[in-house]
């Protein structure tokens, strides 16, 4: 009997180390491919914004890896790092960069995702972009049932158009929270959104947080 213990124990300890060691090449391959792919990302886009080379566009849709989710998912995060660095022009070529390669396409679809935080994670990338083909969908969003796909709405108009095209809340009935109101506000705060007299018009809803949050938004701006 304690034979058989000991064999059990041994196998399982085998096994154990097997699997450890397989995750482990698995995480050192991911590490491996992800600086690779980075890699070749790097190059179209700088590439494409600073050599004004066009034939990067078409390079990039020629790598293989370009239909891989992995690499589409780090070509969209380089460009919104670039986008936040940069300004004027260089935004502006991001995009262009994105639409060219169809790259773009990748966030519209998430933004169809049934999964809610792939929802959110669209949303707030096509708002930081400016794909104002993306605008009439999200505006559709704000009265999602999920909250936080419904605020994360709220906040890409305001990115879009300012606080005036908050007008569309006036009618909307579920309760906007002190965290999310906060959220708002460092959002008109950090991309200095100026001022738009129509935001008046939400202390006339029959929604006292939404009465509360037109309050706060004069409040600021005062």
């Amino acid at each position: 009997m304690l034979l058989i213990l000991i064999s059990f124990f041994l196998i399982g300890s085998f096994f154990t180390l097997v699997i450890t060691l397989v995750k482990r090449q698995k995480k050192i391959t991911l590490v491996k491919t992800k600086k690779a792919y980075e890699s070749q990302i790097e190059s179209y886009i700088l590439r494409f914004l600073f050599e004004n080379d066009e034939q990067a566009t078409a390079d990039f849709i020629k790598n293989p890896n370009s239909k891989k989710t992995l690499f589409k998912k780090l070509t969209m995060k380089y460009c919104l790092t670039m986008h936040q660095n940069y300004t004027g022009t260089v935004q502006t070529s991001i995009l262009d960069f994105l639409y060219k390669t169809n790259m773009i396409s990748y966030s519209r679809e998430k933004i169809k995702s049934n999964i809610w935080k792939h929802k959110v994670e669209a949303i707030r990338d096509l708002s930081t972009l400016n794909d104002r083909e993306s605008l009439p969908t999200i505006q559709k969003l704000i009265s999602h049932s999920n909250k936080k796909i419904a605020i994360e709405s709220i906040i890409a108009l305001i990115k879009f158009d300012g606080i005036g095209t908050l007008s569309h809340l006036k009618t909307i009935s579920f309760p906007i929270d002190d965290w999310s109101q906060a959220l708002i506000l460092s959002v008109i705060k950090n991309n200095k959104i100026p001022y738009d007299d129509s935001i008046k018009v939400l202390q006339q809803s029959k929604n006292q947080s939404i009465q509360l949050l037109a309050s706060r938004i004069i409040q600021f701006y005062n």
